[in-house]
C-alpha cells in the first residue's frame, strides 16, 4: 500500500474538486457538494488512505498518469535495431 503524507492527501482530494468545509480537533472533513471525507489532520494511515481512495473513487498522480507502453521493437536503452 502506498503511504501518503497527510499533506499529500490534502492536495488529492482538492484535485479531485474537493475544498476543505471544517475543521474540528484533530480531524478535518472536505467535500466536493455531493459527498463528505473526514481526514486526519495528523497521521494517515495507509489503510484509510487506499480506503477513502477506492470508496470515494478518487484519482492519484499515479492514476492520471500511467506509464507509457513501449512500442513494439524498440529498446529501453536507446539501443537502434539492426
Amino acid at each position: 500500500m502506498t503511504q501518503f503524507k497527510v499533506k499529500e492527501f490534502k492536495r488529492i482530494l482538492r484535485d479531485n474538486g474537493y475544498k476543505e468545509v471544517r475543521c474540528c480537533g484533530s480531524h478535518q472533513t472536505w467535500s466536493n457538494g455531493t459527498s463528505k471525507i473526514t481526514l486526519p489532520t495528523v497521521k494517515l494511515s495507509p489503510v484509510i488512505a487506499a480506503r477513502l481512495i477506492k470508496e470515494n473513487d478518487l484519482m492519484t498522480a499515479k492514476a492520471r498518469n500511467p506509464p507509457q507502453m513501449m512500442k513494439e521493437g524498440s529498446d529501453p536503452y536507446g539501443k537502434q535495431s539492426i
